[in-house]
């Protein structure tokens, strides 16, 4: 990563058209061996690793590789459809939704696992309020009787 953001500076120096952009672009070129350059994957390990308690992580973990994190995917997708073949509940959707549709949502369900947890903690909240309204109401009509 640094290596390429020298060879930009580099460039950008080559194409400096005052003697103060080409001072510019040099000095920052300068600077590069003090500066701490990475992706943001390699930034929130750093914090993560410094801070593993507050975190509530081990502070030995290690980064997941993207081919082997998309292997536990496919891994946990074909587990859940196995699942969902067991079950006598699941046999509707089943037969309403072919295999290859299915796979593909729960993928998609998986890639969006942050959005989808707050989308049904949403309506947890909302079920729970509408729950406490029911039993709110059958206790005022039980006592009306």
């Amino acid at each position: 990563m640094q290596s390429r953001v020298r060879t930009k500076l580099e460039e950008l120096k080559g194409k400096a058209d005052t003697p103060e952009e080409l001072q510019f672009w040099a000095d920052l070129a300068g600077k590069m061996d003090g500066s701490r350059i990475g992706t943001i994957h390699s930034l929130c390990a750093e914090i993560l690793r410094n801070h593993p308690a507050e975190a509530g992580v081990d502070p030995r973990f290690d980064m997941l590789d993207e081919s082997l994190a998309s292997h536990y995917k496919n891994e946990a997708v074909q587990d859940c459809l196995a699942w969902m073949v067991t079950r006598e509940e699941m046999l509707p959707l089943l037969r309403q939704i072919k295999l290859l549709s299915l796979e593909r949502i729960l993928a998609n369900l998986l890639d969006d696992r942050l959005k989808v947890h707050d989308i049904l903690i949403q309506k947890l909240i909302l079920l729970q309020h509408i729950a406490r309204k029911y039993a709110s109401a059958s206790r005022r009509l039980a006592l009306t009787k």
